[in-house]
């Protein structure tokens, strides 16, 4: 159930610091992680931190209620992987307009992979410094994707190593690209160059940044990288990807 002074207090938060800050709702592991997260970007006047439970419901009723820009959440909250991806999805889908990134522990790759297909904008790891954790947040805001290479490197190699054609659909089951579309997301999704896709696909280069141009319009991403991330939503999970909630071997 969620406190209402606990409401009270984060707005009561919102009229001493700048106009118009970035809320950024928190749920780390632990009380502690998340109150020390809170007191570190609280020196920030353009942000507005607001400590969150790590428990599913509870946090998806304080993301509606208290709206925020973006959610910043503990890869091992309440102590499991799989319920911090449980979080994410829920709060993606009752508040499609606040943006999620996710805290890791470590840079284990299949989280990273299951942290996109969860619906999040950037991943950070906690051995980062509060510096890149913020442009981390403002990038997120903005509705960038926020990785490192090595990060995204990884997420292009299991695209890679997918097989299934990918398949775009709207909410009435409509598909929302042409199968030509789908082959250019497939071959940017490989990491592929618009030469490289040319050459596969035997298209001019004019021709792919063409369909790079309806792509985006269509699905309303900004970028590649927002295009993978799509891409890494929409496509059958490969079978040699990890359970999330198993430990590296």
């Amino acid at each position: 159930m969620l406190d209402v002074e606990c409401v009270q207090s984060v707005m009561e938060m919102a009229a001493s610091v700048a106009s118009n800050p970035v809320r950024v709702l928190i749920a780390d592991c632990t009380r502690l992680g998340t109150q020390l997260l809170v007191d570190a970007l609280r020196r920030n006047s353009e942000l507005l931190p607001i400590p969150a439970e790590s428990a599913v419901e509870s946090f998806s009723a304080q993301a509606i209620a208290l709206k925020p820009d973006v959610a910043i959440v503990g890869a091992e909250a309440s102590g499991s992987n799989s319920t911090a991806l449980k979080m994410i999805r829920q709060a993606r889908t009752l508040c499609p307009k606040m943006y999620s990134a996710m805290l890791l522990e470590s840079s284990r790759g299949e989280l990273i992979v299951e942290a996109f297909r969860a619906g999040v904008r950037g991943v950070i790891c906690r051995e980062d410094s509060l510096e890149v954790l913020l442009e981390c947040i403002h990038a997120v805001h903005k509705g960038q994707i926020w990785a490192r290479n090595d990060q995204l490197l990884y997420v292009l190699e299991m695209l890679a190593q997918n097989t299934v054609p990918l398949s775009v659909v709207d909410s009435d089951g409509a598909a929302m690209l042409s199968k030509r579309e789908l082959d250019v997301v497939q071959k940017v999704a490989e990491g592929l160059t618009n030469r490289e896709i040319a050459s596969r696909l035997q298209l001019s280069e004019h021709t792919v940044k063409n369909y790079l141009f309806r792509i985006f319009d269509k699905l309303g991403v900004a970028n590649r990288a927002e295009l993978v991330s799509f891409a890494m939503k929409h496509c059958p999970k490969p079978q040699n990807v990890e359970d999330p909630q198993s430990p590296p071997i």
